[in-house]
């Protein structure tokens, strides 16, 4: 028999719902004269969970923001369950973060990455998210605020850390995310022999499909990065393989086909 905390988990949660005539996603109203339902703890969380993970099948990001931050503020409250479950709470901060750059709510991520930048934990794999994620959300917003000059300064510790030995991000996805902003950055400033570097990182992943976006957006750029370094020896090859990697992968949108 399924218990009450696993009913509310994963694949039961609809099932919940459904059994007990519960209002789907909508534990928390009122009700009549004042009144206020008593909800444990963990229900709340996974109502913010379900919430959110509807909002996010519907690309709705404004509830995607309202759920994330719902979840936050609750883990916040109990900070020494945090100690206890740090992943979790990183894990939420993410998401949360992520919802608020597609909303442009730049004030609010900046104040996310100084909570990120405080975290204290003994737990590796928590740290070893925060050093990673901080940078990449540091240069996603300094492009998309058009502070590319200030950029640079991200990328130069992300250098530093290549360069001695210490680029350890906890997933591959996360590696080429970095790769593909630092390359963003160095090609808006000018920098395109930098940027070639950082783009062949990505070319040349053996992962190319854990962000097949990623990687056609690379080799676009590396187009790019050609035609203004003057490598027209090798432009003409890399237009026609480029051209033929992306029709072959369905991805000629219309301004890819010019």
């Amino acid at each position: 028999m399924i218990g009450l905390r696993e009913e509310f988990s994963g694949i039961h949660i609809q099932s919940f719902y459904k059994n007990y005539h519960l209002p789907q996603f909508n534990l928390t109203e009122k009700l009549g004269d004042g009144c206020e339902i008593i909800i444990p703890d963990f229900i709340i969380q996974e109502e913010a969970k379900g919430n959110y993970d509807v909002a996010d099948f519907n690309n709705d990001e404004e509830n995607k923001y309202i759920y994330t931050k719902k979840y936050l503020d609750l883990l916040e409250s109990k900070p020494y369950e945090n100690n206890d479950n740090i992943t979790r709470y990183v894990s939420t901060i993410n998401n949360h973060i992520l919802t608020a750059i597609k909303l442009k709510k730049y004030n609010e991520v900046n104040e996310l990455i100084e909570k990120f930048k405080k975290l204290d934990s003994t737990s590796e794999q928590a740290n070893t998210m925060v050093q990673y994620f901080i940078p990449q959300y540091e240069m996603l917003v300094y492009i998309e605020t058009c502070r590319f000059t200030e950029g640079l300064n991200t990328v130069a510790k992300i250098e530093k850390m290549i360069h001695i030995g210490e680029f350890n991000p906890p997933n591959k996805q996360l590696e080429v995310l970095i790769y593909f902003y630092t390359a963003h950055l160095f090609i808006i400033n000018n920098k395109y022999t930098k940027a070639n570097i950082y783009l062949n990182k990505i070319i040349n992943s053996s992962d190319q499909e854990l962000r097949n976006d990623v990687f056609c957006f690379a080799k676009i750029l590396s187009l790019l990065v050609h035609f203004e370094l003057g490598k027209t020896d090798l432009l003409e090859y890399t237009v026609k393989s480029t051209y033929k990697y992306l029709f072959k992968r369905e991805r000629l949108f219309k301004f890819e086909s010019l």
